[in-house]
């Protein structure tokens, strides 16, 4: 038998065979058709396509999704896609914003603490991010040439950044190191720099400010 003559179900004039496709007498009665896509094949093209109450389905469930992104953005359908740049390039510009307000808090910051230190500058932070903490020491190091000792509470966790403005009197590398040994942190360095992490312990802060006091 051959197997084009095979069938799963006959209902009416719709017609299943194995393949898993639908077969009509004629395309009239699809009523609906929507080809998504082809790919070559060693026997031909295959064609993806959706028809009937599947198209249906699928093209409901897509304009749903519209209206609640248009809706979102308090735009037309027509101009969604409009409506998504424009978000875009506000995001982009806020974090360019973001960018200049944190360099002159940095600015404004530095110009604080060096007025209490002499030759290290040592200061904990609760406020403040692992990356924002490196570049706040980078910055006080090419400034005003201070050795640096910054420490963050993150959460549970501490970060933790050693930075040289003078790298023949004070090694960064050493400094940190010491840290690591005592709190069990991850990281490293060279001389001029140095960070890592773990997780803090209640009242280290103190100590630190204990140690490089003595």
């Amino acid at each position: 038998m051959n197997r084009d003559d095979l069938r799963v179900v006959r209902i009416g004039t719709l017609d299943y065979n194995l393949c898993g496709c639908m077969h009509v007498p004629s395309l009239r009665y699809l009523q609906m058709l929507y080809i998504s896509g082809f790919e070559k094949t060693t026997k031909g093209y295959k064609i993806r396509y959706i028809v009937g109450d599947q198209l249906l389905d699928c093209t409901s469930k897509r304009y749903k999704v519209l209206d609640e992104v248009s809706q979102t953005l308090a735009v037309p359908h027509l101009y969604a896609v409009t409506g998504v740049h424009r978000v875009i390039n506000e995001n982009r510009q806020l974090n360019r914003d973001v960018l200049v307000w944190k360099q002159k808090y940095y600015e404004m910051l530095a110009k604080e603490l060096i007025k209490d230190h002499s030759d290290v500058v040592v200061h904990c932070f609760d406020d403040i991010d692992a990356r924002s903490l490196s570049m706040m020491a980078q910055y006080v190091v090419k400034n005003y040439h201070k050795n640096v000792v910054f420490a963050a509470k993150i959460y549970d966790n501490v970060h933790i950044v050693v930075a040289s403005g003078d790298t023949a009197s004070f090694d960064a590398k050493e400094v940190f190191a010491q840290f690591a040994e005592q709190y069990h942190l991850k990281g490293g360095g060279n001389r001029a720099m140095a960070q890592g992490g773990g997780i803090y312990k209640e009242g280290m802060f103190e100590e630190i400010h204990q140690k490089l006091a003595s």
